[in-house]
C-alpha cells in the first residue's frame, strides 16, 4: 500500500531542495517569497507525518 502522506513529505522536502539550489537568494536560513512557500509546505507535510507516526507507535 503506498503512503500518500510520507510521498508528499518527501516530495515537498526534495521540491524545497531543489529550489534553494537553483534561487540566488535563498539560503539555510533566508528564503525568497517562493522559498518560503516551499519551506513552509515541507514543515506541513513533516509535521503531519511526524504526528501520525507518533500516533500509530503510541495509540491512547
Amino acid at each position: 500500500m503506498s503512503d500518500d502522506l510520507y510521498q508528499r513529505y518527501l516530495d515537498a522536502a526534495t521540491d524545497y531542495r531543489e529550489h534553494r539550489t537553483a534561487c540566488t537568494h535563498c539560503s539555510l536560513y533566508r528564503r525568497c517569497p517562493e522559498g518560503q512557500q516551499r519551506w513552509t509546505t515541507f514543515e506541513q507535510c513533516q509535521a503531519a507525518h511526524i504526528k501520525r507516526v507518533h500516533t500509530q507507535r503510541n495509540p491512547r
